[in-house]
């Protein structure tokens, strides 16, 4: 068993959990009652569930590397995960002024952090 995969399991699936139940209230939903063209909608729309595809499936792949039974990717998913980071960084800072504008900044880069290392321990000396 693999603590560290395991721990960014569970925290995928509460950043899932937080996706769908609160987020698509506050963001998803709003913007589908908005003005904004039908093309536009549709494109968030699909892009909304996008990101949910893409977490669903880095649960999994983590879900099974905790366990032993890894498909690889692991250094791919962590890429992921900092990559969102950044980018909440980055429009938090050009949007709002504030690197840590948006919690996701934490979650992605706890989910990183938890990968890499998990990662990293498996990497033979």
């Amino acid at each position: 068993m693999d603590y560290w995969y395991l721990a960014a399991t569970a925290l995928s699936v509460a950043t899932i959990g937080a996706h769908v139940i609160g987020g698509g209230p506050e963001i998803h939903q709003p913007v589908l009652k908005s003005d904004l063209a039908k093309d536009v909608k549709t494109v968030v729309s699909v892009i909304w569930h996008a990101i949910t595809a893409i977490m669903v499936l880095s649960a999994i792949w983590l879900g099974l590397a905790s366990v032993g039974r890894g498909l690889g990717g692991m250094p791919y998913i962590a890429a992921q995960f900092f990559a969102f980071t950044g980018l909440f960084m980055l429009y938090g800072y050009l949007r709002f002024g504030s690197l840590f504008k948006f919690p996701q900044v934490y979650i992605f880069f706890s989910l990183g952090l938890l990968v890499f290392v998990g990662y990293w321990r498996e990497i033979p000396a």
